[in-house]
């Protein structure tokens, strides 16, 4: 019997995201959560040492999506992906307004 034939698999970063309190400049990734709307899969992010969402697998074009974090007012945003990302057109940052004491209690 032959063994099985591995396949190298390179994954193909989309976008990466930083998201930083609006008044700050922090930046947040404690509860972050990145909503897409339906019928998109749900495309989940890996964290980064340096504090980027890195999304891999998104496909090229506008996305649009709902970003959270505990404490901040939730921010609906559009995004492109690029056909051939780099450092240089892959790479956000959106800021987060902290909700105000009313919306906390």
């Amino acid at each position: 019997m032959t063994p099985p034939t591995r396949l190298k698999v390179r994954a193909r970063l989309s976008v990466a995201i930083q998201v930083t309190d609006a008044r700050s400049g922090e930046v947040l990734t404690a509860g972050v959560a990145f909503h897409f709307p339906a019928p998109e899969p749900r495309w989940e992010s890996r964290l980064t040492p340096d504090g980027f969402h890195a999304f891999i697998g998104l496909p090229p074009g506008r996305q649009m999506a709902r970003v959270i974090a505990p404490g901040y007012q939730p921010l609906d945003t559009t995004f492109t992906v690029p056909e051939k990302p780099d450092d240089s057109n892959a790479v956000l940052t959106l800021a987060l307004q902290p909700a105000s004491a009313r919306a906390i209690r």
